[in-house]
């Protein structure tokens, strides 16, 4: 059973496995460590591509909303 003390609501910055199946999805913020880990690998263009696709992803969700 996991602690739910802390709970903040939104499963995407959670920890814990709020999931029904078991598998939490990786936060943005997970998402977010995981790039700059590789970023000098990746090189600066690569990542402000990435950056600007994600923020195109978030534009397009927000338009559907």
């Amino acid at each position: 059973m996991t602690d739910l003390t802390n709970c903040t609501h939104d499963c995407s910055t959670c920890g814990a496995s709020c999931a029904p199946d078991g598998e939490r999805k990786p936060s943005f913020f997970d998402r977010m460590e995981a790039a700059s880990e590789h970023f000098e690998a990746m090189g600066e263009e690569n990542f402000i591509n990435m950056l600007n696709e994600a923020v195109a992803a978030l534009e397009k969700e927000d338009a559907e909303d």
